[in-house]
């Protein structure tokens, strides 16, 4: 059974401000068929082992995620003056670490907040907060800004 602890251990607060890039390409493991919009098999989309970055495809790019601990009060009040500048009319979900749901609720970030899951924390090799995680569709990667929160301005 997987506990919050589990989740969020090795997630510390970071000393410095950096940016990393995560490479989404991963190799498929079996044939991804071609159906048509009338269910009719029309052979192969994708061929076992193509290497498939999923940024290409995107339509439109989804919100940024904002990990960080809404328990540190400089990790929090960096996320409230966020949502007041870069955020001020954009979408973005908040993930939380550390912090059980129940402080969650009692904290006001007004927005639905989700737990950070091991699964997100590996994919976007997440190890310090506050980090920022969006797509870059230039560069079609997955940008992650990771601030300080006590030295953010």
């Amino acid at each position: 059974e997987k506990t919050e602890s589990n989740y969020n251990k090795n997630t510390k607060k970071t000393k410095k401000n950096y940016i990393y890039y995560v490479d989404m390409t991963y190799v498929i493991p079996e044939d991804i068929p071609k159906i048509n919009r009338f269910g009719k098999y029309e052979g192969i989309m994708f061929a076992k082992g193509t290497r498939v970055n999923p940024i290409k495809y995107l339509k439109a790019v989804p919100p940024d995620m904002v990990i960080f601990n809404p328990c540190d009060k400089d990790e929090n009040a960096m996320v409230q003056k966020l949502r007041k500048t870069r955020y001020i009319n954009k979408h973005f979900m908040i993930v939380a670490t550390m912090c059980k749901s129940k402080d969650l609720m009692k904290n006001s970030l007004g927005q639905h907040s989700y737990l950070l899951t091991q699964e997100v924390k590996d994919k976007f090799k997440i190890k310090e907060t506050v980090s920022i995680v969006s797509v870059d569709k230039q560069l079609e990667k997955v940008k992650v800004e990771v601030f300080n929160a006590k030295e953010f301005k």
